[in-house]
Parts: structure tokens; sequence; C-alpha cells
């Protein structure tokens, strides 16, 4: 009786991961900044207020790494929404280098890595790299 109470335990476990796992697979492109504050900060101040509407528009959501992990979810409102102290799925704790001490991942729509830098890049290059992939392609096509 343990052993299946483990076992279910384990399963669900799982399940809350795969889960957190698709909740952004084909709806958002993901930016995971791992860092210091000071790293983490001078990153994130280029996504200001005034950037929205690239962000919104191109599905991003960004995570926050450090000490405590930040979701800011630009992709489903007017504003930015901010979640202090989330947790990091599984699947994208296991992208990140464990020896970088700062890393920006750009994850695409389909959940794979798409950019991986160690050092700071700006929100233009992000934009013009989403922009050059097969499925924002598509997504502006459709807009026109």
């Amino acid at each position: 009786m343990r052993i299946l109470c483990f076992l279910i335990a384990i399963v669900s476990a799982m399940t809350l991961q795969a889960q957190d796992f698709q909740n952004h697979q084909w709806k958002h492109r993901i930016i995971i900044v791992k860092g210091n504050d000071a790293e983490r900060s001078s990153f994130l101040v280029q996504f200001h207020p005034t950037k929205q509407k690239e962000l919104k528009e191109r599905k991003i959501v960004i995570y926050a790494v450090g000490r405590t992990t930040t979701l800011i979810n630009h992709a489903d409102g007017e504003n930015p929404i901010m979640f202090p102290d989330v947790k990091l799925p599984q699947k994208y704790a296991e992208m990140l280098e464990e020896d970088a001490v700062f890393e920006i991942l750009l994850i695409g729509l389909d959940g794979g890595v798409k950019m991986r830098k160690t050092s700071t890049v700006t929100p233009q290059e992000l934009y013009d790299k989403i922009d050059s992939m097969p499925m924002r392609r598509s997504e502006l096509r459709k807009n026109e």
C-alpha cells in the first residue's frame, strides 16, 4: 500500500510539472533571464512599459531567475502581470546551464531553445530572432 501511495505521489508531481510546461507550450514564447539582482534588473529595465506592444505581439512571457523567480506575463493582457516567488517549471530549469552566472534563454512556442546567451542582449536582438522564426513569420502573414 505504501508503494502504491508513493507511486501516485510521483505521478502527480510529474503531471504538475508537465502542466506548467503545457501552460506555455504553443501559447507563449519564453525568455528566461538568470543572474544576480543587478544583472536581471539591467536586462529587464530595457522592457520599459513603452515596449509592451512588442512583447504582447510576440506572446512573450519572462521568467527572472535569481534567489527567487518572478514570472512576468506580457502576453495575456494590456499590462504586464507579475507573479513573484513562482517555481520555474522543471523543464525550463533543466535547460539552464548550472555553471553560468548570467544567462538568457529564448524558448519558442514549440518548447525548444531558440537562443542561449551568457551576456546581455537588447530587446531588438530578441525581436529580430523571434521575427525570423517560421511560426512568427506565419503569424505576421496572417495579420497582414
